[in-house]
Parts: structure tokens; C-alpha cells; sequence
């Protein structure tokens, strides 16, 4: 498993989270049983501009439900952003890697 300050190292596929983005954690396959995540990690995301923030992948087990809540972080570009709370929508294995879908932002009606 590749592990960045004790998170899991995980890469964004976009400079920021959105619905249908992915998030790709290094080494923890295990953790997708199904289509569902099994259990909560901390991440470290790096994000496809190279911005990084630390996360924390949170899991309820006994309804398949899963969300990603990334702390506040500063893009490449300068923009930042605040903290923010998206729904994982999907979970898959690939080789080594776990590959998580975004859905929605929690805590608002913007997808």
C-alpha cells in the first residue's frame, strides 16, 4: 500500500472534486468489496494540477453508503477552496487501486 503521512495516497482525476470525478487510492483494493467500501481511511489526494489535501474517506457500513470529506485546499491556479463533503457513488477495483466516482456535494442541492 503507498502511504503518505499515514493516508493513503490517492490521486483526483480533476484539479477539484465534482459529480462524475474519480479518485483513485493507491493500494487499496481490499478495501472495495462488491462495489462498496468495507471501511474508512484517511486519504491524502493529490489533485490532477498537483494541489494537494488530506481527506477522509468515511463509510456506513450497514447501508453501502459512502462520502469523502476533503479539508480546504489551495488549487495550482490559486483558487481556493474551502472544505467540502462529496457522496462516493461507486466503487470499483483495478488492479491495486481503488477507484472511487464522485456523486454529489453533501450539504447542499449542487451535484
Amino acid at each position: 500500500m503507498t502511504m503518505v503521512d499515514g493516508r493513503y495516497a490517492a490521486t483526483a482525476s480533476h484539479s477539484h472534486l465534482f459529480a462524475g470525478a474519480t479518485i483513485a487510492v493507491e493500494g487499496a483494493s481490499g478495501l472495495v468489496d462488491g462495489g462498496t467500501l468495507t471501511e474508512p481511511i484517511g486519504l491524502r489526494i493529490t489533485f490532477a494540477d498537483g494541489a494537494t489535501a488530506n481527506a477522509e474517506l468515511l463509510v456506513q457500513v450497514d447501508t453501502d453508503e459512502a462520502a469523502v470529506e476533503v479539508d480546504a485546499y489551495v488549487t495550482a491556479a490559486g483558487t481556493a477552496l474551502p472544505a467540502r463533503t462529496w457522496r462516493i457513488v461507486n466503487a470499483a477495483r483495478r488492479d491495486s487501486v481503488a477507484e472511487l466516482r464522485v456523486g454529489r456535494r453533501l450539504g447542499t442541492s449542487a451535484t
